[in-house]
C-alpha cells in the first residue's frame, strides 16, 4: 500500500493522507500493477489479470484513508 501525503497538513496536526493505491504483491518494481487507487470522491478497483472491475464512487464515511481514522 502505498499513501500519497500533503506534508503540510501533516505538519498542522490535520488528516494528511489525499490518496491510497494497493499493489498486487506479485508484481514488480519493473511492471508494478494497481489492484485498488483511491482518491477524494473515487474508488478505482482493479483485477489481477489488468481489467478495471468498474469505478466507485465513494463516500467519505465509507472510503476513509487510515490517517483519517487515527486518533
Amino acid at each position: 500500500m502505498v499513501e500519497a501525503v500533503d506534508r503540510r497538513k501533516r505538519r498542522l496536526g490535520q488528516p494528511s493522507v489525499v490518496g491510497e493505491a494497493v499493489f498486487d504483491s506479485t508484481s514488480t518494481d519493473y511492471d508494478p500493477r494497481e489492484l485498488i487507487v483511491r482518491v477524494p470522491g473515487a474508488l478505482l478497483v482493479v483485477q489481477t489479470d489488468g481489467t478495471m472491475r468498474f469505478p466507485l464512487a465513494t463516500m467519505r464515511r465509507v472510503c476513509r484513508s487510515a490517517a483519517a481514522s487515527q486518533p
